[in-house]
């Protein structure tokens, strides 16, 4: 929830908001992202995610994948941090996701806003 007011304090209004629980997969992680960003209302994006024991790289994989086969063109921003981080930075990044690797879900928010403006 507090992602959400940090969207609103940089000008966003958030739509939605999905807390996807412990036991992140691939699957979970492209419907959650199904959900979310392909109703037409939803203008742009940000997952934010702390996996300490799910796999961070699964979790991406199921971003992408999502990205591709529903053919999101909206603004995205992914805010990862945890197990196997790096890999999963390293696959979003490659698939032209933008990616916030702090702690500061704040950036990801302001990241966010700028595209928006775009």
């Amino acid at each position: 929830m507090a992602t959400m007011d940090l969207m609103r304090l940089v000008g966003l209004e958030p739509a939605n908001f999905l807390d996807t629980g412990g036991g992140i997969t691939r699957h979970l992680m492209y419907r959650a992202v199904r959900f979310v960003l392909e109703p037409a209302e939803v203008k742009a994006g940000l997952i934010n995610l702390y996996g300490g024991i799910n796999p961070m790289v699964e979790a991406a994989r199921g971003i992408i994948e999502a990205v591709r086969d529903l053919k999101i063109k909206k603004p995205l921003v992914v805010k990862l941090l945890g197990n196997q981080q790096e890999e999963a930075w390293r696959l979003l990044e490659g698939a032209g996701i933008a990616v916030v690797k702090t702690v500061r879900t704040e950036e990801a928010a302001e990241l966010l806003a700028r595209m928006v403006e775009r």
